[in-house]
């Protein structure tokens, strides 16, 4: 029997299920969302990633770089974050309003849905060999296949806050910079630029389950597209257990990137984390006070990472085995 012990529980282990029925009031509460955790590691652990089908890929840019965590103002012409040297500008698309003749934003992507579309994205590119990326025909499945399990209908539903999100990521360009310490932010030594898609096409019927009549798809662009031969392998279940918060995602691929390639202790101030994961907030105490939280449910999918982000001056982190058990080694080129 499985046992949990956690600060917040009686001090005698109890089995999963004796848990689960001690907060189910809480619903998901910090305690609730612990167990819940915990009992979905046991099916996760029964089978590996790769003969689950369920290996997902993350390239180096969107991990270095993250995308916003909520929706940046719609009039901005540009959205950036910086990570040490690295700088990423992200510009969302545009359409013409057809009465006053201006254009329009589309929006940017931000939050859970296009990490979560990520990196089954790069799955995808890994067993396809293409470019061109079809998805499911009906919205039930293609969302279920990226790690959504509710599926709602009407304005406000998951269906169209998908189906928005893949608008506003497939229009989006996304250009890379790199800023030398103590330079000017004008001041740049590379500059990259791509679009994420040349083509897109969303025929998805306004029925959930009925399958369209003509194809939906992406065609990326070529340096997007082959921005994912630099990529780290994810466990797709594991995304979906912290498909709740866009930070708990970006920590899980960032550790994963990190942890399993580090040859010594190494210390991330916290100055640093902030740069590349703290545009929800400016102030440092709540920063880190949100990390530690996001951590709590890391910790619980992703036991191997050995990490201490009890210090004052940054996270410490230990070489650590990779979040996914590999039947071969992971190729550092993929």
């Amino acid at each position: 029997m499985t046992q949990i012990d956690h600060p917040l529980l009686p001090s005698a282990p109890l089995s999963i299920a004796e848990a689960g029925k001690l907060v189910l009031p809480m619903q998901e509460g910090r305690v609730s969302k612990f167990v819940r955790l915990a009992g979905e590691m046991q099916a996760i652990e029964a089978e590996e990633a790769r003969e689950a089908g369920q290996i997902g890929y993350i390239n180096t840019i969107s991990i270095q770089a993250t995308l916003p965590y909520r929706e940046p103002d719609a009039g901005l012409p540009a959205w950036g974050r910086r990570a040490g040297r690295a700088v990423l500008v992200l510009q969302p698309g545009v359409t013409m309003d057809l009465v006053t003749g201006h254009t329009v934003s589309l929006g940017y992507p931000y939050g859970v849905i296009p990490r979560m579309f990520m990196a089954w994205l790069g799955r995808e590119i890994k067993q396809r060999k293409s470019r061109e990326i079809e998805l499911a025909g009906n919205m039930s499945a293609f969302m279920r296949d990226i790690g959504i399990d509710s599926v709602t209908g009407g304005k406000n539903g998951s269906i169209q806050a998908v189906k928005r999100q893949l608008q506003r990521l497939a229009a989006s360009r996304i250009t890379l910079l790199t800023v030398e310490p103590g330079a000017a932010s004008t001041d740049y030594s590379t500059l990259e630029g791509m679009l994420v898609a040349d083509k897109a096409d969303f025929w998805w019927s306004p029925d959930k389950n009925q399958d369209s009549l003509f194809e939906t798809r992406l065609i990326l662009s070529e340096k997007f597209y082959n921005a994912f031969s630099t990529a780290v392998p994810v466990d797709l279940r594991i995304m979906r257990l912290l498909n709740q918060s866009p930070l708990e995602l970006d920590l899980y691929c960032w550790l994963t990137y990190r942890l399993c390639f580090m040859k010594k202790r190494t210390m991330v101030p916290w100055e640093a984390l902030q740069g590349q994961f703290g545009t929800e907030t400016q102030e440092p105490r709540k920063f880190r006070w949100l990390v530690r939280k996001a951590l709590r449910s890391v910790r619980e999918v992703y036991p191997a990472a050995r990490l201490d982000d009890s210090g004052d001056e940054g996270l410490i982190l230990s070489p650590s085995p990779p979040s996914i058990s590999l039947t071969k080694p992971i190729d550092r080129r993929a």
